[in-house]
């Protein structure tokens, strides 16, 4: 079940088993090289912890302001298929899953200090090396 690569929002949320998980967020302005606002989310019934590419469209020039899941299944879905959305909000959004642990507590003390490097401009970097390091064990 867990690609560690990248993929897209649909294809991520096509297993059943993440669509259906709590999510526990770290949180929505990660940036990479001073660029994008990603969002981190801990998949609790899969232990993924991935990240998601901001999503592009707007609807009369607002946020649309719906959560992953909406987008790929719920109202954003609905939306889709009237048009209010264009299909990029689903279908070009990317995830990559960094670091899979299953046990929430473990995860809290991987990444250690976390909301303290979210707004900067290479934060997901560092989240990418602390997932990094963990993985090596």
């Amino acid at each position: 079940m867990t690609d560690t690569g990248g993929m897209s929002l649909e294809q991520f949320y096509g297993d059943r088993t993440r669509r259906d998980s709590p999510e526990r967020s770290f949180g929505s302005g990660w940036r990479s090289r001073g660029r994008n606002r990603w969002s981190v989310s801990w998949i609790s019934d899969t232990g993924e912890l991935a990240t998601f590419a901001p999503a592009r469209n707007t609807y009369l020039g607002l946020d649309a302001g719906l959560s992953v899941g909406e987008v790929v299944f719920g109202i954003g879905a609905e939306l889709l298929t009237q048009g209010v959305l264009h299909a990029t909000a689903a279908s070009k959004r990317e995830v990559e899953v960094l670091l899979v642990e299953p046990d929430e507590d473990v995860l809290v003390s991987i990444l250690a200090g976390w909301e303290d490097h979210l707004a900067d401009p290479d934060g997901l970097d560092w989240l990418r090396a602390v997932c990094a390091d963990a993985r090596a064990g």
